[in-house]
């Protein structure tokens, strides 16, 4: 079966099973409010844009595998800093050019806090410059975000470059958001 988007609902009475999603071709979006532990191999990890409600199963492995346009994942307690940091390596020393957006909010836990200064010490960042970028992503329709803060505006965000291909990325933080442009 083929679809354009599709979205599963805690309605249901029990998490689908992985297979389900291996017997079904999404075209666009999908939308997980509720899912038990999916594998990073699964073909579900290629479809353009995916938002994930309720996602303590997420590991850095699923960040990694990704391959679609834009990812949202909420609820991801098991992502920390080392985690972010090793997806921001594998952008920079991959060959990824799909990817245009990615989101990561955990619950309010304060053993959960992105460390900010953590991944700028890591990484050559520079501030984000009119010349190079634009200040406003264009946000996916599928994907809907809350922030303290604007969280389309990049002007106040840290840019890195890929130096492969000269492609810039613009990292957004707050102490439970991560958001990765492009």
């Amino acid at each position: 079966m083929v679809v354009d988007d599709l979205v599963v609902s805690k309605v249901y009475p029990h998490p689908i099973d992985n297979k389900f999603y291996e017997s079904i071709q999404v075209r666009n979006s999908l939308t997980f409010d509720f899912i038990s532990f999916m594998d990073p191999e699964s073909p579900v990890f290629s479809i353009n844009h995916i938002c994930f409600h309720g996602s303590k199963w997420v590991t850095k492995d699923h960040l990694l595998k990704f391959r679609g346009r834009s990812i949202a994942i909420q609820g991801a307690d098991s992502i920390r800093t080392d985690e972010v940091i090793e997806f921001i390596d594998n952008w920079l020393n991959g060959s990824n050019t799909k990817l245009e957006f990615m989101c990561i909010i955990s619950h309010k836990k304060p053993s959960i806090v992105f460390n900010k200064k953590e991944i700028v010490e890591r990484f050559n960042v520079f501030p984000w410059d009119p010349k190079k970028r634009g200040a406003r992503f264009n946000c996916i329709q599928t994907m809907g975000m809350s922030s303290l803060i604007d969280p389309l505006d990049c002007t106040q965000g840290m840019d890195i470059e890929r130096k492969s291909d000269g492609m810039l990325a613009t990292i957004m933080m707050e102490d439970f958001h991560f958001r990765f442009y492009l």
